[in-house]
């Protein structure tokens, strides 16, 4: 499962124990490993909305020029509508940005 690397250690102070909070399994080794992949997609997100008194600056598709305000699960990339409905990316598992960064955040 993934977590955000200072909410899970604030939560592992609070409980006094290393456990996820997830499927609840408890372990001694308290190393974490960064996802590559999530790391990836936060700053991308954050890129997109860097806060919410700044006007957005958007990233756009290189081929396309087309904002990129889709998230290819299968690929782990940002991509545009246009790409989204090319070959590449047809039969891909393809969803909202903002959708992803949710889902992405509580694994």
């Amino acid at each position: 499962h993934n977590f955000c690397r200072s909410c899970i250690t604030e939560r592992w102070d609070r409980e006094g124990r290393n456990s996820c909070p997830e499927c609840r399994e408890e372990f001694t080794d308290s190393t974490l490993r960064g996802s590559r992949a999530l790391a990836r997609l936060s700053e991308k997100a954050r890129a997109l909305s860097p806060n919410r008194t700044q006007k957005r600056s958007k990233l756009h598709c290189e081929a396309h020029q087309e904002e990129l305000k889709l998230f290819c699960d299968t690929d782990k990339k940002l991509i545009c509508v246009v790409c989204a409905a090319g070959r590449e990316h047809k039969s891909h598992s393809v969803m909202l940005v903002d959708e992803a960064v949710e889902i992405y955040k509580v694994k």
